[in-house]
């Protein structure tokens, strides 16, 4: 069953866009259900992965994880200077189900991403190189340690 979700229009998506991601715990970034390992932080707070989405890319996704004694949780994405940003956009869940991350997988029972803070410095870290309007995000529920969230891209 195909279902038409929001996705965030660019512009144009002509070219490969340059991706920085970070996150207050371990985090993964995939494009069209890909890997992307230059992105990944390897569990290391702070650190902002780096990398590019090609043309013609349908699905970016964040599979991020944090123990249970972390005191926030959260990650943020920005692709190109605010061409794609993470909002409330992004759909969320706390369950992984195989498949999550490339195209043709149906999120409708996926709720939107609860935006926990800007990037402003208040609640997480100011990741330099990201812009104010990307936001620090996660999926909603109480005792959410393991997320995983998507969006789709048009050209």
């Amino acid at each position: 069953m195909c279902i038409t979700l929001p996705v965030h229009h660019f512009a144009s998506l002509s070219g490969q866009r340059r991706i920085r991601a970070a996150g207050s715990c371990f985090f993964e970034f995939f494009i069209d259900g890909v890997l992307q390992e230059d992105i990944t932080n390897n569990n290391q707070s702070g650190v902002v992965g780096k990398g590019v989405i090609p043309s013609g890319s349908h699905v970016v996704g964040v599979h991020s994880s944090c123990s249970s004694d972390t005191s926030r949780f959260g990650f943020i994405v920005e692709i190109s200077a605010g061409l794609l940003v993470t909002d409330g956009i992004w759909k969320c869940s706390g369950t992984y189900t195989s498949g999550w991350y490339i195209a043709s997988f149906d999120v409708s029972a996926w709720l939107s991403a609860v935006i926990v803070s800007p990037n402003n410095g208040k609640i997480f870290q100011l990741v330099a190189g990201i812009s104010a309007q990307s936001n620090w995000i996660w999926a909603a529920g109480s005792n959410v340690y393991e997320v995983y969230c998507r969006t789709s891209v048009s050209k």
